[in-house]
């Protein structure tokens, strides 16, 4: 199960070795909640929820997902917050977790690990002829097919595939 967490859309894919997908994405407005630790928490739990959901229904055996972006813009306590909720409801139903820094995900679709959203979103329409709603569920398709390469289901296409998933590798070893 490949994630990428946002509290405005948080987008999951899973990808089976049968060739099996599911794409989903749980969007959320912020006039939806209140600007309360109880609003926020309810949002978060909510989504956190429906991705828990996803992965009790659906038994996928690793959990990767976008590790935070240390240097983006937006409220970086918005993004802790939702994030530790997250994956306290998740990653109990897993054998494997790990977070993979946003550089690795983007340097795996697109060979470079600086690439902007559009780049992402275009080179998964290109490499993979998928088109995605947004750059959200680019992220987690890409950051699923480098799941499908560490775990052997697909091969590398490229080099700079190849380095992307030896850093997923080295980061799995280490916990």
């Amino acid at each position: 199960m490949a994630v990428d967490a946002s509290v405005t859309g948080t987008a999951v894919v899973i990808l089976g070795p049968d060739g099996f997908m599911l794409r989903q994405e749980f969007k959320t407005k912020p006039a939806d909640w209140e600007k309360t630790i109880e609003g926020r928490m309810a949002r978060y739990d909510n989504i956190a929820e429906a991705v828990a959901g996803l992965a009790r229904k659906h038994y996928p055996e690793r959990l990767l997902i976008e590790d935070y972006a240390y240097n983006a813009k937006g409220s970086g306590v918005t993004l802790g917050e939702f994030g530790g909720v997250l994956r306290k409801a998740i990653v109990g139903y897993f054998d494997d977790a790990v977070e993979v820094p946003p550089s690795v995900i983007k340097k795996f679709v697109t060979g470079k690990g600086n690439a902007g959203k559009p780049a992402v979103v275009s080179a998964v329409a290109t490499r993979y002829g998928l088109a995605v709603a947004t750059d959200n569920e680019a992220d987690a398709f890409a950051l699923a097919k480098l799941g499908a390469v560490v775990a052997g289901y697909e091969q590398a296409q490229t080099k700079f595939q190849r380095e992307a998933a030896a850093t997923v590798t080295a980061l799995l070893k280490a916990v």
